[in-house]
């Protein structure tokens, strides 16, 4: 508050014209909000961060009974989010989130852009990620159900960090193989010992390079296929086989399902396949049958797939594909350093399709306990009335349906012991109304533009994350605002013979 007595600095301040300060945030986007990092005194950000390290630097400790190898992992990984954490209180400019209906795309932006300071930590390690070619662009399909491509350089901060992991990694995979008696101790020079070395290698490289995609096999089921390019990869195969021969005799492994080591090879790749003992119906409905996940390992990659029995071979296609494209090397457009695409239709005929077998279990699983409780009851004689044993006819002042007492609490959508509780036509009303809002974000999208791409660019001053939405999600948002403002479909008319409602006796 100023007081009765404001200092004449404070009524005299001059402050930015906001049409000059907002100029460039006005013309980018439609709506948007923005936090001013730099604006804050560096004394006050100083402060915040150093309460935040000093909290968390105390959760960094080792615990009792911590072994070295888990903490020093632990610890690593706190470390690396805290020097983040410092960057962006200490090198961050400014950060926008905005949104922009674009005529032209038809289609919605939503951004998130982080501006870093000049000539800071920050921006340095940004510019560092810049953008690199995948090996997997040849095979990036913009039509699949989902795409992931993440294709960037990592830091120096970032490469010292997990170096450090893998060291702790090191020491808790020789700790558990000792605790457990699953062999003898691997050393650099076992093949554990050497594959953990080419994972190091792959991380001082520096360079990330994920891909995974949903595919339909030749079943017509889903199979999700992932992969990573990797160094030495055959020597990483090496240590994955040791580590599997060693663990597919314990309990706990063969209760995960069947496990099968050198389950085929392709392109040079050795494959391994665990068929999971656990089938839930609403899976092998979306995978197929025998759901279970297939891993290989080849001299610069990692594959994996995802699904049923026929997944294998879509993923031996998806490497003919690579195959193909690196021999012909034909150009391919290179995608951001981080892109998501989901194609919303394709995910919710495959959720639908579970939904259904769930449903049906469901309606199975009543019938099945309707049926066992018929059976269960044992048959008794109802006394005539008047007889001994007859029950009384209850009073009219009697709690019960009929009494003052109905009407209150549940029985009119009142508050209960566990908060507000519909009655029952309540409840009916408002499953219809969640009924009514799915059915018509299905019916919307149903309609085409139903994608969704997620991406991060490098900007001259830092980088932008954007959210894209296709107009099929303006036009489902705009539908369920309409609907809840007209108040839905018209409540069902009660019919002829209908008992008129009771009046319920004030309380």
């Amino acid at each position: 508050p100023l007081g009765n007595q404001p200092d004449k600095k404070i009524l005299e301040r001059a402050f930015p014209d906001p049409a000059d300060l907002l100029a460039g945030q006005a013309q980018e986007f439609d709506a948007a909000v923005r936090l001013d990092v730099e604006s804050i005194p560096v004394a006050t950000r100083t402060l915040l961060y150093g309460l935040i390290n000093s909290g968390i630097s105390t959760q960094l400790q080792q615990r009792d009974g911590e072994a070295e190898g888990a903490y020093r992992i632990r610890r690593t990984e706190g470390e690396r989010g805290l020097a983040a954490l410092k960057m962006l209180f200490m090198d961050c400019q400014k950060i926008t989130f905005g949104v922009n209906i674009s005529e032209e795309e038809q289609a919605v932006n939503l951004d998130m852009v982080i501006d870093a300071i000049k000539g800071s930590q920050m921006l340095k390690e940004m510019f560092s990620s810049t953008e690199r070619p995948s090996y997997f662009i040849p095979l990036l399909d913009e039509n699949a159900a989902v795409s992931v491509s993440i294709s960037s350089l990592m830091a120096d901060r970032e490469k010292e960090a997990y170096g450090e992991m893998m060291e702790g990694f090191r020491m808790e995979v020789a700790r558990l193989i000792e605790e457990n008696k699953l062999g003898p101790v691997p050393d650099e020079n076992s093949p554990i010992g050497q594959a953990m070395t080419a994972i190091q290698k792959t991380l001082q490289e520096g360079h990330m390079d994920i891909f995974a995609q949903f595919y339909r096999d030749s079943a017509g089921k889903l199979a999700i296929v992932w992969a990573g390019r990797v160094q030495d990869g055959e020597a990483i195969n090496a240590g994955a086989m040791d580590v599997l021969t060693r663990l597919k005799d314990i309990e706990q492994v063969q209760n995960m399902g069947e496990l099968q080591i050198n389950a085929g090879e392709h392109h040079g790749v050795m494959l391994h396949r665990l068929n999971f003992a656990i089938q839930p119906p609403e899976a092998v409905a979306v995978f197929g049958d025998n759901v279970g996940m297939t891993m290989g390992m080849g001299a610069t990659a990692i594959w994996g797939v995802i699904g049923g029995e026929e997944s294998t071979a879509t993923l031996k296609s998806v490497m003919d594909k690579l195959e193909e494209a690196q021999a012909t090397a034909a150009d391919q457009r290179t995608p951001p350093n981080f892109r998501v695409i989901i194609n919303v239709n394709q995910l919710v005929e495959m959720a639908e399709i579970a939904r259904e077998v769930s449903m049906t279990r469901r309606q199975e699983r009543e019938a099945a306990a309707g049926a066992e409780a018929a059976l269960a009851q044992t048959p008794v004689d109802t006394p005539a009335p008047g007889a001994p044993g007859a029950g009384a006819a209850p009073a009219p002042g009697a709690g019960g349906a009929g009494g003052p007492g109905a009407g209150r609490g549940f029985g009119r959508g009142g508050r209960g012991r566990g908060g507000f509780q519909p009655n029952p036509a309540q409840a009916a009303a408002m499953q219809r109304r969640a009924e009514q809002g799915r059915r018509i974000a299905m019916e919307t999208l149903k309609e085409g533009d139903d994608r969704i791409e997620i991406d991060s660019r490098l900007t001259e001053t830092g980088a932008r994350l954007r959210v894209r939405l296709e107009q099929g999600f303006v036009k489902m948002f705009g539908r369920l605002v309409a609907n809840g403002i007209s108040g839905g479909e018209a409540e069902p008319d009660a019919p002829a013979d209908a008992p008129a409602p009771q009046a319920v006796p004030a309380q």
